[in-house]
């Protein structure tokens, strides 16, 4: 599982590394005449800066568990793990079967919300779509027994408000207003 994790590492910190070279290829447009340090370059600089350091965190882990994992108990011999019928199944030899099957189903699904949330975006506008798209993904990924609901509004709502105003007003881009407009 470490040398997974130090593998995925390895592939993002190349992959930040040439996003952030690739980014001073990108022509210079300044809205503001050239008195500006944002120009059509700084947000992908930030995101190839922030891939580097978060691969550089995750290679960082890996080695960390990967010194302190204790050794794996060796796999349970066939006839442990059988049923009543002398049947095997995936789920007694893979803990991991039944939460991949979940993680799948989840992923599945943020993927249709991702779709309907680009679909309603030019409808409803940024501001609500956004809040609405965190609102359904934070139902989705929270477990039943810590949602709180006046708190994933809050949250969902406040985010989009406030990333709406980040680019609009801080980095002078221009969003979907929608119904809102």
């Amino acid at each position: 599982m470490q040398n997974k994790e130090m593998l995925v590492g390895v592939i993002f910190l190349v992959v930040g590394i040439a996003y952030f070279a690739l980014a001073f290829t990108i022509p210079s447009y300044d809205a503001y005449g050239g008195s500006s340090v944002v120009d059509s370059s700084f947000l992908p600089k930030v995101v190839g800066v922030l891939l580097i350091l978060l691969s550089v965190l995750q290679l960082v882990f890996a080695s960390r568990t990967s010194k302190s994992a204790p050794a794996a108990e060796a796999p349970a011999a066939p006839a442990e793990t059988a049923d009543e019928n002398g049947e095997f199944k995936v789920e007694d030899w893979d803990d991991d079967a039944a939460n991949r099957n979940a993680d799948t189903k989840a992923l599945v699904a943020i993927f249709l919300i991702l779709i309907v949330y680009m679909a309603l975006m030019s409808v409803l506008g940024f501001m609500i779509s956004s809040a609405l798209f965190l609102f359904a993904t934070m139902m989705l990924l929270t477990p039943k027994q810590k949602r709180k609901l006046p708190v994933i509004i809050i949250l969902s709502v406040v985010v989009a408000v406030g990333v709406y105003y980040l680019f609009v007003y801080g980095l002078d881009m221009v969003l979907p207003t929608g119904i809102i407009g």
